[in-house]
C-alpha cells in the first residue's frame, strides 16, 4: 500500500522536476 503512495510521490517529483 505505501509502496504505491511513495510511487506516485516520486512520479509526481519527476514531473515537477
Amino acid at each position: 500500500m505505501s509502496t504505491v503512495m511513495q510511487v506516485e510521490c516520486i512520479k509526481i517529483s519527476s514531473v515537477t522536476y
